[in-house]
């Protein structure tokens, strides 16, 4: 209990000094010597009890235990009161002022790779543009690490150079799951490299990327890829992966190939796209997997009315409830029975 009160004042005192830029900056809620901002910083603040009485509490920030400052700053990060992502890392920037402990592991590629994660993800935007609120030196290392991996993305993996290239930012550090702001939405590199005629898929799988991997959003590349305009040879390619998971999920809930269907206008369902949607089924993505708000594909294809993807529907539900039917213990088609 003690600690979510600390934890409480903590966040709520950072709050009230967003917009202080320099350490001698000082407001109500700071009240602390010129020189000795760093070495010791009061903080004050106040608390509702369930009598409505207020109590005005003095931190030294500089007496915590370091693991303590390191739940207030990972607090920040994960569950942040604030409404956007500028002002989280607004937030988290005045939490280093005031802490020497955290403005040193701030240094850290690692911690503030932590920090670009957890904000990215919980207000569902890029690393790349984390990074660049954070405009820290560690966050401005890990950016120009990303970037060459970017220019990476449009190179010939046949060429021995961009292996080596590739092998030397790894040994760096350099990470597949960072997202970037490409052309109007949230790519990573695998996502990119698709783009590019050479396309460094298999380079990059090769190397340890995950094809599952996702956006801060919840979008895999097989859900970019069956979005209209839809690249039906990458998806071919790409169905074969025997590591691809159809029924991956956004942050919505919606498939792949509920996001195909859904996202498509009804004079595009043309016999290109019934055939990638016979391949998505084949592959194993589930017909009747609903998103958060419970629409199906099946309703989905239902309500566009196109009887040729209804069909496929129907015939893949029927073949999926078969299979339950056999693996079923009381069924006399269990191979157990």
């Amino acid at each position: 209990m003690q600690k979510r009160i600390l934890l409480f004042c903590f966040i709520t005192s950072a709050m009230q000094i967003n917009g202080m830029k320099r350490p001698h900056a000082t407001t109500a809620a700071l009240t602390a010597p010129k020189k000795s901002f760093r070495k010791k910083a009061y903080i004050s603040t106040s608390i509702t009890t369930s009598e409505a009485e207020k109590h005005t509490i003095l931190f030294d920030i500089g007496l915590l235990p370091p693991e303590l400052q390191n739940s207030i700053i990972s607090y920040a990060s994960k569950r942040p009161n604030a409404p956007n992502p500028k002002t989280a890392i607004q937030l988290i920037c005045n939490l280093t002022l005031i802490s020497p402990h955290l403005a040193q592991q701030m240094k850290s590629l690692s911690y503030c790779d932590e920090i670009i994660d957890n904000v990215a993800h919980q207000y569902c935007c890029s690393h790349e543009t984390i990074a660049k609120y954070l405009n820290s030196p560690a966050a401005n290392r890990r950016l120009s690490l990303q970037y060459r991996l970017m220019d990476l993305c449009f190179s010939d993996p046949k060429n021995s150079r961009s292996n080596s290239r590739l092998e030397k930012l790894l040994a760096k550090g350099c990470s597949f799951t960072f997202t970037y702001n490409y052309k109007t939405e949230q790519k990573n590199a695998l996502m990119i490299s698709c783009i590019n005629p050479h396309d460094m898929r298999s380079l990059f799988i090769e190397k340890g990327a995950d094809i599952n991997a996702a956006t801060t959003y919840g979008q895999t590349l097989l859900m970019k890829l069956t979005t209209y305009p839809v690249n039906y040879n990458k998806v071919y390619e790409l169905l074969k992966d025997p590591h691809l998971d159809p029924n991956k999920q956004n942050k919505r809930g919606e498939t792949a190939l509920l996001c195909a269907l859904r996202y498509r206008k009804t004079r595009h369902y043309d016999p290109l796209f019934a055939h990638i949607i016979k391949k998505l089924l084949k592959r194993g993505a589930d017909p009747e997997l609903p998103d958060k708000k419970g629409i199906t594909p099946r309703k989905i294809a239902f309500a566009r009315g196109i009887r040729s993807i209804i069909d496929l529907i129907e015939e893949a539900i029927l073949k999926k409830s078969r299979i339950l039917s056999q693996h079923h213990p009381l069924s006399p088609q269990n191979p157990l029975n």
